[in-house]
């Protein structure tokens, strides 16, 4: 038993860490990029490339939305029921708030470059600076998120096992199956 806690605390500092983390390191990197490479603000086209953050975001805070009320009806699946013995649904709240609360930002963000873009200044500057690190960590949330919440509706009750990836069919699919077979 003490060993399985040890591979969950190694697991944990290992991938679970990394996970959290990515979308930070993937924003600071685009915005370190973004100041290396020292991109002009205005860019020819900025304005559409707003206005399709801006609908991104809308849809991506709608698809969240709809997602929380499939996982309402997976609470009781195998795959929910072992994230509660594994003490993970802190991790998978904070997953999905984060994601949600970046797309809202993201949104926002948007909006207010929309207006700043065009008095030049340092609070153009400013806005254009951040705008670059929240539309990233907003892609790389929602790509986190998104990945979460696909596993999710596709691994609960699945006949897969959660600790390996052998697949192990349920007796009604070998009973379908056998059926088949005898018919041939």
């Amino acid at each position: 038993m003490e060993s399985k806690e040890k591979n969950r605390n190694k697991k944990w500092w290992g991938n679970d860490v990394l996970n959290l983390i990515y979308p930070l390191i993937i924003a600071s990197f685009c915005l370190f990029l973004k100041n290396t490479i020292t991109i002009k603000h205005p860019i020819d086209g900025f304005g559409d490339v707003l206005s399709s953050i801006t609908s991104f975001s809308s849809i991506i805070i709608g698809f969240y939305t709809a997602m929380y009320g499939v996982l309402l009806t997976l609470s009781n699946s195998d795959f929910m029921k072992k994230m509660k013995r594994e003490n993970l649904q802190g991790l998978l709240k904070f997953q999905l708030y984060d994601s949600l609360i970046a797309s809202f930002l993201a949104f926002i963000i948007s909006v207010i470059v929309q207006v700043t873009r065009h008095y030049g200044g340092q609070i153009s500057i400013i806005s254009f600076n951040l705008w670059v690190f929240i539309v990233s960590y907003f892609v790389a949330t929602s790509f986190r998120s998104i990945s979460l919440l696909l596993n999710i509706m596709f691994k609960h009750d699945s006949g897969f096992d959660d600790d390996s990836l052998d697949y192990k069919p349920s007796s009604e699919q070998i009973n379908d199956i056998n059926e088949i077979n005898k018919n041939l």
